[in-house]
């Protein structure tokens, strides 16, 4: 179990803008939110956490130990494989790498070459990019969204 725990720390695709933009928690998880200061959105009457998350840093998850149910409870494709022993640590922490990098390096072009946050999500890019929205942007950073989508898709989300 250390392992996946140890991926899933260098990852944190789940807690900032790479794979989700909201996470639904009980109520008493909003309060416990709120002590924290983390910013809360209302979703239908639901509270969650705002993504990125405030709890987030490059180093991690500052409240790993204590974490709010949707946090806990989501497993990616990858951090499953590892767990069961289908994917090995070191391919899984090689593509984590990769896909660390790419996002990183979407987020700094995104910032130095437009108006478009990647904290809009890269579901909200590609779709910008479908409509021709971005095309002021460089033929290599749509590559590098379509290529993260494309990890993300295929090891980090659930069918």
């Amino acid at each position: 179990m250390a392992e996946s725990e140890d991926l899933c720390r260098a990852c944190g695709f789940c807690c900032d803008w790479v794979l989700f933009r909201f996470a639904e928690l009980f109520p008493d998880e909003a309060e416990w939110a709120q002590r924290r200061h983390l910013p809360l959105v209302d979703r239908a009457g639901k509270a969650s956490l705002a993504i990125p998350c405030g709890a987030h840093s490059r180093a991690g998850c500052t409240v790993y130990d204590e974490r709010p149910t949707v946090c806990r409870s989501f497993r990616c494709v990858l951090l499953r494989g590892v767990a069961d022993g289908h994917t090995p640590f070191d391919k899984a922490s090689a593509l984590v790498a990769r896909a660390r990098a790419l996002a990183d390096r979407i987020a700094e072009q995104l910032h130095a070459s437009s108006n478009v946050s990647a904290v809009a999500g890269l579901d909200e890019l590609a779709r910008l990019a479908s409509e021709g929205q971005l095309k002021q942007l460089p033929p290599a950073l749509l590559l590098d969204i379509g290529e993260l989508r494309m990890i993300l898709k295929r090891s980090f989300l659930p069918p």
